[in-house]
């Protein structure tokens, strides 16, 4: 950010002759901007860098979580101008109701619980143990539609499920290998 700032100055003061940013190099030069942007990237950097993590298609459940859990922590630290962050995030969580039984989930995967299993009573050992990879975003699932409308699109009538079965494992293997 700081990079961009002093970009920016500098691309600032060879366009003063327009009259729209006459005024830029002065706001520039301000310290209450680079005091605001030392702010955003002190604070906020976390959630940049969590949902980078979020996004890689191997993360366990347990990490994801303990990933969203920790960029709470850090909202919860407050600060001056985060507060904001701190009461959408919780908002955005509650309002999602399956975000407790994916936990209970998580806890049980590792351990944690061993009785308690009342909200999940319809779900077999095996069904909680396939969700130790399951994804909490949707960029996974988003990559996965993207990838296979390409392979099943309307003009590829005669895609043999021999070769759709080989393009399949080929687009596995090589997204396992990136």
């Amino acid at each position: 950010m700081v990079k961009t700032l002093t970009k920016s100055k500098k691309l600032s003061t060879h366009l003063t002759h327009m009259t729209s940013i006459k005024n830029a190099p002065q706001l520039l030069n301000d310290n209450s901007i680079k005091n605001e942007l030392s702010i955003i990237l002190s604070n906020f950097q976390c959630i940049k860098n969590t949902i980078t993590c979020l996004e890689k298609s191997v993360v366990n459940l347990g990490k994801s979580l303990e990933l969203v859990q920790n960029v709470e922590n850090k909202l919860s630290e407050g600060g001056r101008g985060i507060e904001f962050a701190e009461v959408k995030l919780s908002k955005v969580l509650s309002k999602n109701p399956g975000l407790s039984q994916i936990k209970k989930m998580s806890e049980i995967i590792s351990g944690e619980i061993r009785n308690d299993n009342e909200d999940l009573a319809e779900l077999s050992p095996e069904d909680i143990s396939c969700f130790k990879y399951a994804p909490i975003v949707s960029a996974d699932v988003q990559r996965s539609f993207s990838k296979y409308k390409v392979m099943l699109r309307d003009n590829r009538r005669r895609f043999q499920f021999d070769n759709l079965k080989a393009h399949f494992v080929t687009s596995c293997w090589y997204s396992f290998n990136n």
